[in-house]
């Protein structure tokens, strides 16, 4: 658990180095932009390392995405690739991972094209949409995303792309973000959940905002039931409604960071007309959430908006504007730490060589 404890501390640590580097220096913005994106890479090197570094059985389901790599899939041609009844992961998918083993069939090196397709993707996005990628990063490994990027791999790069297709949002070109959620489908089916923040993003008010999340969570709770088998199905799940009996302390942090973001960001307008898509993933993450105490397939579809609950909370955090609201920025970082802590106990690592 140590390697990453580490990881997640670093940065929070080079946080403190640039703001540091920043203030004491009085460096002007193109020099903080530089500095920012220099400490980011180092901040993420840890987490991005313990990703590639790792031995075959770390993650739940890396074993499995191994020996498709190394065996399953060098058996196929390209017109193999196309035949749904040979393979059951995405076609997608199956041609990504047919290109990468024509280069090799070292696992690592498979990891490492991995690492440099998501977190490049992550190091692009949080530099984009929020003024503290540090932040983010530190959410994105102390909140769980990196632990289910680790084992799921099909999904995780379907919410690579995703994040791309973000922009495309913002811009208001429904095409272009059309393609990119049906290329992810092709990795994942369940990126197909991605098609509703394009409409959501129309609701530009706070008060509009939460009233139709309000409406939204109050719809899926009531008809769950009726629309589990159909969910299932759509984004290739096997969940069953279930008293889940957890997840109560992670939906309270959730919604403490989502709520603080709001109070934070009220009034600043100009903020908020260049955030609407980072707040409609946040509040969407939010009512996922609280879905998740019925139903793990819900945790699951939730992983497509948390970048955004991230990337939301990060704009806040170098506002100093009261003192009650910085001891409580502080407090839920805190108490990210200290959930990341509580679920890794006894969590161990190996790298590649020591599995030999």
């Amino acid at each position: 658990m140590i390697f990453y404890c580490v990881a997640a501390i670093f940065p929070l640590l080079s946080w403190l180095v640039y703001d540091l580097q920043r203030t004491g220096k009085q460096l002007n913005s193109e020099e903080q932009e530089r500095l920012k994106k220099k400490l980011l890479f180092i901040a993420i090197l840890p987490i991005v390392l313990l990703f590639v570094l790792r031995y075959k059985y770390i993650g739940v389901d890396t074993i499995g995405y191994v020996r498709f790599f190394q065996g399953e899939i060098r058996g196929y041609s390209f017109a193999d690739l196309l035949n749904k009844e040979l393979m059951r992961v995405e076609v997608g998918y199956r041609v990504y991972v047919k290109l990468i083993s024509l280069l090799t069939d070292n696992y690592t090196v498979y990891f490492l094209i991995n690492a440099i397709v998501i977190f490049g993707a992550l190091y692009r996005f949080s530099l984009k949409y929020t003024n503290n990628p540090f932040i983010f990063f530190y959410l994105f490994i102390t909140l769980g995303t990196y632990q289910f990027i680790e084992t799921g791999l099909r999904q995780a790069l379907a919410m690579t792309i995703c994040l791309w297709a973000v922009d495309f949002i913002k811009e208001r070109k429904p095409i272009r973000f059309l393609l990119l959620v049906v290329l992810a489908y092709l990795f994942h089916k369940s990126a197909m959940i991605f098609l509703l923040l394009y409409p959501l993003c129309a609701i530009k008010k706070y008060k509009w905002m939460i009233i139709t999340y309000v409406i939204l969570a109050g719809a899926f709770i009531v008809g769950f039931a009726a629309f589990q088998g159909f969910f299932n199905e759509l984004l290739g799940y096997e969940y069953e409604i279930e008293e889940t009996g957890n997840g109560g302390i992670f939906l309270m942090i959730t919604m403490l960071i989502c709520g603080y973001a709001i109070v934070v960001m009220k009034g600043k307008d100009a903020e908020k007309e260049n955030q609407t898509v980072i707040i409609q993933m946040a509040l969407m993450t939010v009512v996922f959430w609280i879905l998740r105490l019925i139903s793990r397939t819900a945790e699951r579809i939730s992983f497509y908006f948390m970048y955004g609950l991230y990337a939301y909370f990060s704009q806040t955090v170098d506002y100093n504007d009261a003192r009650i609201k910085t001891l409580f920025k502080w407090l839920i970082l805190g108490a990210c730490i200290a959930l990341f802590v509580y679920r890794n106990l006894g969590i161990g690592y190996k790298f590649f060589w020591q599995g030999v």
